[in-house]
């Protein structure tokens, strides 16, 4: 095989002035590339804010401020929130209330009357006291889970509450839930 006697040039469009926009390889095989010089540079006029705490600031939106919280593992966070003692009519069982200082991550939420078949079953993400439905199943079987799959992120006074519908005396009403909890306060 023949010498590369030149540069192999790749047509991929053309620029708005009309001229050929193409990849080049020279005869080393190498990618040609040409760096256009930046015409709005940054200026730098502060580097370090004396309030500056290592690892938790960064130059966001023009100021220097305190990262967002990245939503990390400091523990699982399971519960099982059981009424062995419905009366007849509506029930609800809420989960735990998120404490100051953690985040909850819940990725699995499983609710189910043990005893007997409801009329319906809703499930809410109480967020910030706004009831936001995740669960709805209609006429439910005794002792068949329903279950949310997903990512929920719960902050501090927020909770899961499950609505039963149709209970008789002395169900057996069970959330469940599982994910993972962040420490927000270190």
């Amino acid at each position: 095989m023949a010498e590369p006697k030149g540069n192999l040039v790749v047509p991929i469009g053309f620029r708005a002035d009309g001229s050929l926009r193409a990849f080049e390889l020279d005869n080393s095989d190498r990618l040609k590339v040409l760096i256009d010089p930046i015409t709005g540079l940054v200026t730098v006029t502060q580097t370090t804010p004396s309030n500056l705490t290592t690892a938790n600031h960064g130059w966001i939106n023009a100021a220097w401020q305190k990262q967002p919280i990245m939503p990390g593992y400091s523990a699982i966070k399971s519960e099982q929130v059981v009424n062995l003692n419905a009366t007849i009519g509506t029930n609800t069982v809420d989960s735990g209330t998120v404490p100051a200082g953690e985040i909850w991550t819940v990725n699995n939420i499983s609710v189910f009357d043990n005893t007997n078949n409801n009329t319906s079953i809703y499930g809410y993400a109480v967020i910030g006291g706004v009831g936001v439905q995740i669960i709805y199943k209609a006429a439910p079987l005794a002792g068949i889970a329903t279950l949310f799959t997903g990512t929920l992120i719960l902050s501090p006074g927020d909770k899961l509450s499950v609505v039963f519908f149709g209970c008789t005396a002395g169900d057996d009403l069970y959330l469940t839930y599982c994910g993972f909890m962040t420490d927000i306060d270190q």
